[in-house]
């Protein structure tokens, strides 16, 4: 199973990534501080993340990284160790069950879940973004909960999704909620395309159910690279069938174009 490990960086690489960075930050897109630029890219380089997904996704809070719900549930969908199913969701309560697999066999490990309730007594819900996403905020708590509770190793330890941490973002708090917004306008949930996202899905771990570590997220990354994006953000339908046309090309010469899959996935890691 993939899991996240520190990348040992070196003097020249951290030259590069200072005048990479402060390139960056001088367009002002991610925010105009090299330093939190680096961290950002660091942190996601850790996690298997293009420089300009961390960018995108993750935020820097208290000196820990805040990741983006959608990201985090990628994140847990490729570790080829790990899923989750959206067991429960409306206005008042999320509930998320998660699995692990053993051998060839996956299985139920718990559920993760934040409601309403627990909202109110943190104080979240005079926050505007809560009035406006309920759902969305519901949801990202419970991910955030279930990552930590079942599947820190995808992330190598502790994670929080925006608005966990109380303290101002290093890149000024209105990004952090712009982000929360930007990221619920585009995940807004939707009954059946959440349906037919997790039939996708269970489609995907189906073809990779078996496979080694490295085989498995070689799938995973061929699946996106057809679809043109993680999995979790793509249509459910674009998803369904890139898995569908993976699998009868697949179906032939199974050892050697596994064995070609995992040599584009070892390129395209950075």
């Amino acid at each position: 199973m993939t899991t996240t490990s520190l990348t040992r960086t070196t003097g020249a690489d951290l030259d590069a990534l200072a005048r990479q960075s402060k390139v960056l930050a001088s367009a002002g897109w991610w925010g105009k501080d090299p330093m939190v630029v680096a961290a950002q890219i660091l942190v996601g380089r850790d996690l298997g993340l293009s420089d300009t997904r961390a960018l995108t996704d993750i935020h820097v809070v208290k000196g820990r990284p805040v990741i983006g719900y959608a990201a985090l549930g990628a994140l847990v969908k490729r570790s080829g160790r790990y899923t989750y199913r959206l067991v429960h969701l409306d206005d008042e309560r999320c509930e998320i069950e998660w699995f692990e697999l053993f051998g060839a066999a996956r299985e139920s490990i718990g559920r993760s879940s934040f409601s309403v309730e627990e909202a109110k007594v943190a104080g979240l819900l005079k926050n505007p973004t809560w009035a406006a996403y309920r759902q969305d905020m519901l949801f990202a708590r419970a991910m955030s909960r279930g990552v930590r509770r079942f599947a820190p190793d995808v992330v190598g330890g502790a994670v929080y999704v925006p608005g966990e941490l109380d303290d101002e973002p290093a890149r000024g708090s209105e990004v952090i909620e712009a982000s929360v917004v930007d990221e619920v306008r585009v995940h807004r949930y939707d009954p059946d395309v959440e349906r037919r996202r997790e039939a996708a899905i269970v489609e995907l771990d189906r073809l990779v159910e078996g496979r080694d570590d490295r085989q498995a997220a070689a799938i995973w990354a061929a699946v996106e690279r057809r679809v043109g994006g993680e999995v979790n953000d793509a249509d459910p339908d674009a998803v369904a069938g890139a898995v569908q046309a993976l699998e009868r090309w697949l179906e032939r010469d199974t050892e050697d174009r596994l064995i070609a899959l995992v040599a584009k996935a070892d390129e395209a890691r950075p």
